[in-house]
């Protein structure tokens, strides 16, 4: 059974979970959103895999960087293709779609834009699209 984090409700879960029974808890947010249950020894043991961007994630999880040829996000950028990049796209990326998260973290992005250029791919505060050529 796959769990999805962000739209998860503990009470969703049939306990006990029958030994036989595989559980996979997906999280493609932040590990500072859902802190409090990522970092729970005693939450994260109900799961026998998880994946996600936590360090701690049995599969690490990046939605991003293939969109732009950047061939993996665990290899650092050469820094003429980093330059070439800075012409069309801003050092701040942005990829949201619910508008209203419990962190109100859309109403810091929208604070930061007005300091810095922010690309933003969501449908929250929407600025640019993705390219269609990859």
């Amino acid at each position: 059974v796959l769990w999805y984090q962000p739209s998860f409700d503990a009470t969703d879960l049939p306990l006990p979970r029958e030994e036989h029974h595989l559980w996979w808890l997906e999280n493609d947010e932040s590990p500072c959103t859902y802190y409090h249950r990522v970092n729970s020894a005693r939450f994260m043991s109900l799961f026998n895999f998880s994946s996600g961007q936590s360090p701690h994630a049995d599969a690490r999880s990046c939605v991003f960087g293939k969109r732009f040829g950047l061939e993996s996000w665990r290899k650092p950028v050469e820094l003429a293709r980093k330059n070439e990049l800075r012409k069309t796209l801003s050092m701040a990326v942005y990829v949201q779609s619910n508008c209203n998260t419990e962190s109100n973290r859309e109403a810091y992005i929208k604070e930061l834009m007005t300091f810095m250029q922010v690309d933003s791919y969501g449908s929250c505060l929407h600025n640019r699209d993705l390219p269609n050529d990859k």
